[in-house]
């Protein structure tokens, strides 16, 4: 449980002062001096293979890219330009004049259009760097790209994928709209392809991929990414956070996935479908989400006694009703169980209701705890008198699901690498309340933009987007049985109320699961209509309690949140960019 803010800011669309931040925090003239004096003293370095594919290259792009190139401070490249036919000017006639520049480039001419994928698997043969980079023919490189891959690799020896940050150049060639990445990110990566660009790989786990898949043009570094991670693990990704990839916006891009959207999103979605079939994730299919990206559907309906659901509550029936309503309004309570954890109550229609309740539905169980409020405990004998192998967390006064919500968080539940789901939860008048939980805002945690007006898709889009998070409000979490039994359920004695969920979804990162918030489930939250908000101008000694115990048990993961790029302010429950970083 997190006090709610004071105060709701949040930052939409792009960021108004990135060119300030550029100037303020990336390596100027001087850096760029002493990180090539590093490179030229440094002993024996390895060799990075740059793979660029060439299909109907604007001559001024392709000139640029190479320039980016040229520019690195690393100088231990080369570069593999790959001409796969032309409909128009001679491309390979453009690849002979870059190859005059430097000894370090050479081309390939395929012979035929082989697309895409094929043009880069040649590429990659014809290489023979232990590290593969990919740079599309129009866009550009930051002049330490290779430098912080190189480093990444060095500095990580279990790393066999590196991804970075990047950003746009527009029509006058500006840097514009970046995109701050998350570390690795599990359902982000279902969600649509975060990681590109820049990307880079070692040799030997490119070639146990296969490489590229020319049947899935548009979409192959997505399957690439898919089939790394079943080959190699979530741990052989490492995310660099520095913008090291400008991507270029223009009406006559040539790229594929960009000309050809339809056909690029139809591979995406084959190879999401072909992932889910080799691993074996009960997902019934893949559809469209916000801004070309993807959403699972899993199966429907849930069976009789798997889902069970606790409710902790005291008095304000009016509130458990609305909350139950749903579900006590069935038969057979729509096939879950009911676990009402009633701490005192003394309302008389309060406890009419209950006995009401358990008369009418065999399903609908109250377990009495006359004890002080201790969220904690109270969720641990819920939890204890159920019996459904999927557990979902409930406060009374959240209310008035989207169809199919109950679900879509079960559905996340029931796959192997999650731990706890969590539910888009808005306010009344149907702003933002929960996106996910954050480490940092007030030194602890926080929503994750909270406040957005309702129907943003906040920065990135990432409002829109299943996304792995570190930790969702128990308000409304869904979990498997196995997993809260793995971690001895809520911790009653540090943690009672205040930061109880928090503390309990980091010890189910560390145990190895992945927590998930996703924007397919949505409710409206009354918060803190059943006991009142803690927080604001008058914080009770308990929360300061917990705040302290929180940074004593979690300090390190505070300081630096996995799923929050460094360059953001993670003192802010908005996005915001970090005003100074070391350069």
């Amino acid at each position: 449980m997190i006090a709610a803010a004071t105060g709701r800011p949040v930052a939409m669309g792009t960021f108004l002062n990135y060119r300030r931040w550029i100037r303020e925090n990336e390596p100027d003239a001087a850096a760029c001096e002493r990180d090539a004096a590093r490179w030229a003293d440094a002993p024996a370095s390895p060799c990075v293979t740059i793979v660029m594919p060439c299909y109907n290259s604007r001559a001024d792009h392709l000139e640029s890219a190479v320039s980016s190139v040229l520019a690195q401070t690393y100088p231990h490249w080369e570069l593999i330009l790959v001409a796969d036919d032309s409909e128009g000017a001679p491309v390979s006639e453009l690849l002979a004049r870059q190859e005059e520049r430097d000894p370090r480039i050479q081309s390939v001419v395929t012979g035929r259009t082989g697309g895409i994928s094929a043009a880069t698997n040649a590429g990659a043969r014809a290489g023979h760097g232990p590290i593969i980079a990919f740079l599309d023919h129009d866009d550009r490189l930051h002049r330490f790209a290779l430098s912080w891959i190189v480093d990444a690799f060095g500095s990580h020896a279990s790393a066999q994928f590196v991804f970075t940050d990047e950003d746009k150049l527009d029509a006058s060639g500006r840097r514009c709209d970046p995109y701050f990445k998350p570390g690795f990110n599990r359902a982000l990566l279902y969600s649509r392809n975060y990681v590109n660009h820049a990307v880079a790989i070692r040799r030997p786990a490119f070639e146990r991929a296969g490489g590229l898949d020319p049947a899935l043009d548009g979409a192959q570094d997505h399957d690439l990414l898919l089939r790394v991670l079943e080959r190699e693990g979530a741990g052989a990704f490492h995310h660099i956070p520095r913008i090291a990839y400008h991507w270029r916006v223009s009406p006559d891009r040539s790229s594929f996935s960009e000309s050809q959207h339809e056909r690029s999103w139809n591979a995406g979605r084959d190879a999401l479908l072909e992932h889910i079939q080799r691993t074996g994730m009960p997902v019934r299919d893949v559809v469209s989400a916000h801004g070309a990206g993807f959403r699972f559907r899993f199966p429907d309906g849930i069976s009789p006694g798997e889902v069970s659901i606790i409710v902790a509550t005291r008095d304000r029936g009016d509130l458990l009703q609305a909350c139950l309503a749903d579900f006590v309004s069935r038969p057979d309570l729509g096939g879950v169980e009911i676990v009402v954890v009633d701490n005192g109550s003394r309302d008389p229609d309060t406890l009419s209701w209950l006995d009401q309740m358990t008369e009418r539905h065999p399903g609908f169980r109250v377990v009495r705890d006359e004890g002080d409020f201790n969220y904690s405990r109270l969720v641990n004998r819920g939890v204890s008198e159920s019996h459904g192998a999927v557990l979902l967390l409930l406060n009374n006064d959240v209310l008035d699901g989207n169809p199919g919500w109950l679900d879509e968080l079960v559905g996340w539940a029931r796959l192997a690498w999650v731990g706890c789901a969590g539910a888009a939860l808005h306010y009344p008048d149907g702003s933002l309340q929960h996106g996910g939980i954050v480490l940092g805002p007030g030194g602890g945690a926080g929503h994750y933009e909270r406040g957005a007006a309702a129907g943003q898709a906040g920065m990135f889009g990432h409002l829109r987007l299943a996304r792995s998070v570190t930790a969702v409000t128990a308000a409304c979490l869904a979990l498997r049985r196995e997993v809260f039994d793995a971690v001895d359920g809520f911790d009653e004695v540090a943690f009672p109320t205040s930061f109880s969920d928090v503390d309990f979804c980091l010890r189910v990162g560390e145990a190895g699961y992945e927590n998930v918030w996703t924007p397919h489930a949505r409710l409206t939250h009354l918060e803190g209509a059943s006991r009142g908000r803690e927080g604001g101008a008058s914080v009770p000694v308990s929360y300061r309690c917990a705040m302290d115990e929180l940074a004593a048990r979690w300090g390190h993961r505070i300081e630096r949140d996995p799923f929050v790029n460094e360059n953001l302010d993670a003192s802010s429950e908005s996005v915001r960019l970090r005003r100074s970083a070391t350069r």
